[in-house]
């Protein structure tokens, strides 16, 4: 994940009075001998980086953030134990859409 990349979601979501901690990245490498969800192959210019998203719930949502060929997908980790209310997903994402105010 570039820093660019990492830059620009932490802002755009600390810029909405969230707060943010990038819990991990994860650069496709063949020796790990895993393929690429998306390509199948080991290799591969993929990363991928996990964000804990805190704001008004007892417990972060997790973003998961791929790059990949020039493209970044977002999506919210929904799986059981990570669900977070639509409200906070509304938040969330209306964050990431939000153009960041320059000065």
């Amino acid at each position: 994940m570039s820093h660019t990349t990492n830059t620009w979601f932490v802002q755009k979501l600390e810029a909405s009075g969230l707060r943010v901690q990038r819990s991990f990245v994860w650069q496709m490498d063949e020796t790990l001998g895993c393929t690429c969800p998306h390509h199948n192959t080991a290799k591969c210019n993929c990363q991928m980086a996990i964000y804990l998203v805190y704001g008004s719930e007892a417990r972060p949502a997790t973003l998961l953030v791929h790059s990949g060929e020039g493209r970044t997908r977002v999506r919210l980790d929904q799986s059981v134990g990570q669900r977070v209310s639509a409200d906070f997903q509304s938040q969330i994402m209306t964050a990431l859409q939000t153009p960041l105010q320059t000065q």
